[in-house]
């Protein structure tokens, strides 16, 4: 049992860092590795190293990527001669680490223009430890997009919150307050293209998959009020819905 309570409370303990770090600085994300240092190169070993490295990037809103998955597009043809379209996840993931890379602990000044990483800079950058940019874009995905938990979490909520004669959700998780609170303020969100363009992946994803979720709940229940209607023969053969109280057997 003290174990399990142990547990719980690292577990809130990091929400809560996570949550004061965020209405700190609601457009940026801190990354912290542990490294070692292994002729001279600085290898990320969860949390046994010898020293922590940080990293600042500014939070990735729809609109940056967006802008990336366009860039990093391609066409391919298909057998029957039409074209299709896939995105190269490896360059979107390159093009974050210069468009959302703001600074960091290592001794390579990370150096921007126009909301982008120089070309001088990002040559510098390529020389620093594979692994380690590799770790720190890693921690920045699993920061910007939901998690597998977090969408388990949304899902079971959902079903509560559009369940029939629902009361609301105990304890929301983030996507639900989310929905919820802009809900509240707008009609079905009622969000301006400037302003979804500056809006969090993250959240954007959250309020896409609420959509989801309601219009998954409102085809269930037109489902359910859909009964049948038994129709009987009148006059000249001509037929009406029977006025008739269905009994259930």
């Amino acid at each position: 049992m003290s174990l399990v309570v142990e547990q719980l409370g690292v577990k809130e303990e990091e929400m809560a860092r996570r949550e004061s770090e965020l209405m700190a600085n609601p457009d940026e994300i801190i990354v912290r590795l542990s490294v070692m240092n292994l002729d001279g190169l600085m290898i990320p070993v969860g949390g046994n190293g010898d020293q922590e490295v940080e990293a600042k990037f500014k939070m990735m809103s729809f609109g940056d990527y967006m802008l990336m998955e366009k860039v990093c597009r391609y066409s391919l043809e298909r057998e029957d001669g039409k074209k299709t379209y896939e995105v190269d996840f490896n360059e979107v993931r390159r093009l974050s680490l210069k468009r959302n890379l703001l600074s960091w602990s290592l001794d390579v000044p990370i150096e921007r223009k126009n909301g982008w990483m120089t070309s001088e800079c990002y040559e510098r950058v390529g020389n620093v430890s594979a692994p380690l940019i590799e770790a720190f874009l890693d921690a920045f995905w699993n920061k910007s997009e939901m998690s597998k938990e977090e969408e388990e979490e949304m899902e079971r909520q959902a079903v509560v919150l559009f369940g029939k004669n629902s009361r609301g959700v105990t304890n929301p998780c983030e996507g639900i307050r989310l929905y919820c609170t802009m809900g509240s303020q707008w009609d079905k969100f009622g969000i301006k293209e400037d302003e979804l363009n500056d809006m969090s992946y993250k959240k954007y994803v959250m309020l896409k998959q609420m959509l989801k979720y309601e219009n998954e709940a409102m085809r269930r229940q037109s489902a359910t009020k859909k009964t049948p209607q038994t129709r009987i023969a009148g006059a000249g053969g001509r037929t009406r819905v029977s006025q008739g109280q269905r009994i259930p057997l």
